[in-house]
């Protein structure tokens, strides 16, 4: 997951990937390409592997990422309980 520069996500069994932007983030980071999936949740994790943040995914939402530190971090998204996409950002 975290070789490479690659910013867009993993997706398991939708044809779009996801993307987040801007990349690095600053204030807000947006996600694009959800997938039309009921109860769309997300998670931002430390390159350690640390929960930081989790919540509701909406769609034209941007995630409030203000409070993070410079840095590298994962964001996971899921449906139902379970993960649907995942991918790195940047502060």
């Amino acid at each position: 997951l975290f070789a490479g520069l690659n910013f867009s996500a993993t997706t398991e069994g939708n044809a779009k990937a996801l993307k987040f932007y801007p990349n690095p983030a600053d204030t807000s980071l947006f996600v694009e390409n959800l997938p039309n999936l009921p109860r769309m949740t997300y998670r931002i994790y430390e390159s350690n592997g640390r929960l930081l943040k989790k919540g509701k995914l909406e769609v034209g939402q941007p995630l409030d990422v203000s409070r993070f530190v410079g840095g590298s971090y994962v964001l996971q998204v899921f449906s139902k309980q379970k993960q649907v996409a995942s991918g790195q950002f940047l502060i």
